[in-house]
């Protein structure tokens, strides 16, 4: 969500109310909170199954080993507020991979998701990946609009029972 400000000059200045940054390991109880609120909406086929101590420590073992690139959208006034998060995976000239992309329900359709993602883009076309890849569980209406309206097509391929989405990058 962007606020829009009038300067004293009468141009308006468009503000946004979060920012991203790298995960850091006090992130880690504010990423599992999200992730146990937001996975509510994806209609799993199979549940989670953790509680949230257990997916605690996923998120830390994550962050500190750097498994995974995690970047969390924040609150612009408090760095520790935050909205969603967004995971990958991304090797020079290989294809990325979504691992994960979560927002507080709270926040759902304020540019956050989409935000996250042209982020992550920017580092995969500097690293010259030449398409991204990420899984939907096949009744998440939702995320596959979503996905959908970034670019995302959905392949004929599947990981378990999870849909396979991929979006190509030109070459030029």
């Amino acid at each position: 969500m962007t606020t829009i400000i009038t300067s004293n000059t009468g141009h308006e200045i468009r503000k946004s109310f979060f920012t991203i940054r790298p995960a850091v390991l006090d992130d880690a109880a504010a990423i599992s909170i999200v992730e146990l609120k937001a996975v509510k909406d994806e209609n799993r086929m199979v549940p989670l199954g953790m509680t949230l101590n257990q997916l605690l420590h996923v998120w830390q073992r994550r962050i500190e080993k750097k498994e995974y690139e995690i970047f969390v959208a924040c609150s612009v006034e408090n760095s520790a507020r935050v909205y969603g998060f967004i995971s990958i995976q991304a090797h020079s000239n290989k294809e990325a991979y979504i691992h994960a992309i979560y927002i507080d329900p709270q926040y759902y359709r304020h540019g956050i998701g989409s935000a996250l993602i042209n982020f992550c883009e920017k580092i995969f076309a500097r690293r010259f990946c030449p398409s991204t890849k990420l899984y939907v569980e096949p009744y998440n209406r939702i995320g596959l609009r979503f996905y959908n309206q970034l670019g995302f097509k959905l392949t004929n391929k599947k990981f378990h029972h999870l849909h396979i989405l991929v979006k190509e990058y030109s070459s030029c």
